[in-house]
């Protein structure tokens, strides 16, 4: 049974962990810190590489429940943990931004494709338009506007 990890121990446990839960599932990650607490700490040699088989078999809680808990370093197993736990909301942040701008590009490049669409629809509607002409019908528009408007008021203080 270690009391302490080596550096690269205890990077191999964090690493892990991290990795497979956000590869598999937050299920994993108790799962998981067991797994590596026997096989560092512990230094078992489990039956079988497949944890999913060791854990079935309750070989993974049996020899966890025979871990010396105390006479492990307290300090770096929660470094360990901290690093863990940080790790993973790492991630899970990282891949969610990763999907947000994923979604972003999605919208503006279909923003992108709508506006080429309704500029050449307007271009073919236009097409036989000249400025002048569309000036002047922007014109009336705008006066039809004011006139509008004018007659509104006008009303509003006929009623007063």
């Amino acid at each position: 049974m270690k009391n302490k990890l080596s550096f690269a121990e205890m990077q191999a446990f964090i690493n892990n962990v991290v990795k497979g839960t956000v590869e598999y599932g937050a299920g994993y990650e108790e799962i998981l810190r067991k797994y590596y607490v026997v096989t560092l700490y512990g230094e078992h040699k489990f039956s079988s590489d497949d944890i999913a088989e060791i854990y079935d078999s309750g070989e993974l809680d049996r020899e966890c429940n025979n871990i010396d808990w105390e006479s492990i370093d307290d300090a770096q197993y929660s470094m360990i943990n901290a690093a863990i736990d940080s790790g993973i909301d790492m991630n899970v942040r990282y891949k969610a931004a990763e999907k947000v701008m994923s979604m972003a590009n999605i919208a503006i490049t279909e923003l992108a494709s709508k506006a080429k669409e309704m500029i050449e629809q307007i271009s073919v509607t236009t097409k036989d338009i000249d400025t002048e002409s569309l000036n002047e019908v922007l014109k009336t528009l705008k006066d039809s506007n004011d006139m509008a408007n004018k007659i509104v008021i006008s009303n509003n203080k006929d009623g007063d």
